[in-house]
């Protein structure tokens, strides 16, 4: 069945839900992921932290997948400016496609979700140098 409108909404907010909890897990400070942390309460106290249960239910969109995928590929090998991190480039990402003969057929939209989500990660990343 064609996927609807509504439908592709849902999922791209379900990856956004997805990236923002993986992102935040990936600049912990102690280096060890917050699903790590709860996990590690959970089997302390022998009670499951309300947090655990929400990490748990928060799952990337199969249908997604491939853009979280070609995000961490291309977060993997950004640039810095002294400062932070770049952005993801339209250059780096059309070199992605090309280098990798576009692996995960990403299109348009797929690309501009990719730098939704970089925005996220850039924000988050601001965040975090502004606390140090």
């Amino acid at each position: 069945f064609p996927v609807t409108i509504g439908e592709k909404r849902g999922r791209i907010g379900e990856l956004i839900s997805f990236a923002e909890s993986e992102i935040d897990s990936m600049l912990e400070e102690s280096g060890a992921s917050t699903l790590e942390h709860l996990i590690a309460v959970y089997q302390a106290i022998g009670e499951m932290p309300p947090e655990l249960i929400k990490i748990q239910s928060i799952d990337c969109p199969t249908e997604c997948y491939h853009i979280w995928l070609a995000f961490m590929d291309l977060c993997s090998t950004r640039s810095s400016n002294g400062m932070g991190p770049n952005p993801i480039s339209f250059q780096e990402i059309d070199a992605y496609i090309r280098l990798t003969d576009n692996l995960y057929d990403l299109t348009a939209d797929d690309i501009d979700i990719l730098k939704q989500i970089d925005v996220i990660y850039l924000n988050k990343v601001s965040k975090k140098l502004s606390k140090k």
